[in-house]
């Protein structure tokens, strides 16, 4: 078994190295199961047949940072693994993301971490496999003024800001983050609703 560590904050930044985070995954479409990287966030996944011309299932989960900066809580996730048994599928269950308050640990002089949400109940998933990521997509673009894109915006910024901070043009870029996986492909978003006033 290979591990791929690929830590970055936004696919934009890194337009040269965006194709090479893939290349693993084409490699061994038949192994990998579950990808976690650090530093970014749940929803910049490869699932879509638009990355590499071919279907694949692999759940790429992007970890938070507990390295601090500005307007985000440092945070950490726990994932629920299918085990290690014969025939398991090792397919990520569910992950739990636990953020420290900086503005409650600054006020009290102690460390306060906090749970801030569980994937698959706070999303209302079924799985996290691929597809459900996929309907969980499809669900925002239909709402994206909606509270569900709120709140996706409160956990992308590790509960720092709440979902009324942020616009539909917000939203939109957000949103745009989150189904692409290659920073070069202009026309990623396209499908996206524009604002309609």
């Amino acid at each position: 078994m290979k591990e791929f560590h690929l830590a970055f904050v936004d696919y934009r930044t890194v337009l040269d190295y965006s194709p090479s985070h893939l290349i693993p995954q084409q490699e061994y479409i038949k192994t990998v199961q579950t990808q976690p990287t650090g530093n970014v966030w749940d929803f910049e996944n490869e699932w879509s047949t638009a990355v590499c011309g071919c279907c694949y299932d692999v759940g790429a989960y992007m970890a938070p940072s507990l390295t601090t900066s500005s307007y985000l809580n440092p945070g950490y996730r726990v994932y629920s693994l299918d085990g290690d048994y014969a025939g398991s599928s090792f397919w990520a269950l569910d992950h739990r993301t636990v953020i420290m308050n900086l503005t409650a640990t600054n006020l009290y002089n102690k460390t306060i971490f906090i749970d801030e949400y569980d994937a698959r109940d706070a999303y209302q998933m079924e799985n996290l496999f691929p597809n459900d990521w996929n309907n969980l997509i499809e669900r925002l673009k239909n709402d994206l003024d909606g509270p569900l894109m709120g709140l996706a915006y409160q956990y992308y910024t590790k509960s720092y800001a709440h979902g009324n901070q942020c616009d539909h043009h917000c939203r939109r870029g957000l949103l745009c983050n989150f189904i692409t996986a290659r920073s070069d492909d202009i026309h990623a978003c396209d499908a996206i609703p524009p604002f309609q006033s």
